[in-house]
């Protein structure tokens, strides 16, 4: 079995002279980007427009009508949702455990809540662009980054080339890409985690302090209500269609 293993890391340039980044000065001015874009671009945008906003959660309580923070809102033809999405939980054994063990992370809490004070190692799982930008950046920041894909290269939507370079790009960086690994149990530990994984060679394992999730994302869709409107949810979680 390999692993990788959770050790104290100290203060250090990354590699090729870059400074080390500060993942909670970096997160920090990301939610600050992000909170200006959201006043300027879409905000303010809706007021100039004359559009009324209310910051709510909404759900439909029939046709034509929508129910937030207490009061009912009509509409005549029809309602846009557009109500994001979340990481996605794959269906790997043990997940569920190392979550309530608090092991588990994905962006939504990184930005809602920091990196964690023990996180000196973390194995980021998935090596799509999400997966990619999180392992570079929790790697230039100094913690040991391991990164699990499934198929045989990363990104694996776009032109092979692109994903041969990033493994370079990545590995240059510090970060240990792992291709071709099928995980199949996440087991938590006493202060880390544990994940089992597949390989065209074999099992392999490998430890951490945490785990990300890059595994792609789903709408947010329960508690709208709109079973009381004929939409109807496919298992992947994506509108199918409404009735009439």
């Amino acid at each position: 079995m390999r692993t990788i293993e959770a050790r104290p890391l100290q203060p250090r340039d990354s590699p090729q002279g870059r400074p080390q980044i500060s993942l909670s000065e970096a997160l920090e001015a990301a939610r600050k980007i992000s909170a200006d874009l959201r006043r300027d671009k879409y905000e303010s945008l809706l007021e100039s427009l004359g559009v009324d906003y209310l910051r709510a959660k909404a759900r439909f309580k029939g046709p034509g009508v929508v129910e937030a923070s207490g009061r009912e809102f009509s509409y005549r033809k029809a309602a846009i949702i557009a109500v994001g999405a979340k990481t996605w939980r794959p269906p790997i054994p043990g997940i569920a455990d190392a979550e309530k063990a608090g092991r588990i992370l994905d962006n939504e809490k990184l930005f809602s809540e920091g990196p964690p004070p023990d996180m000196e190692s973390v194995a980021v799982i998935g090596g799509r662009a999400q997966g990619v930008e999180a392992a570079q950046i929790f790697a230039r920041s100094g913690v040991k980054t391991v990164l699990l894909q499934r198929s045989g290269r990363l990104l694996p939507k776009d032109e092979p080339e692109a994903g041969f370079y990033m493994k370079k790009v990545l590995e240059r960086d510090g970060v240990e890409v792992r291709t071709s690994a099928k995980p199949l149990r996440i087991e938590p530990l006493e202060s880390a985690v544990r994940i089992d994984y597949e390989t065209p060679a074999g099992p392999a394992s490998v430890e951490a302090d945490h785990i990300y999730l890059a595994t792609g994302r789903k709408p947010v869709l329960q508690g709208l209500g709109l079973e009381k409107v004929g939409v109807q949810v496919g298992g992947d979680g994506l509108l199918l269609s409404t009735r009439g």
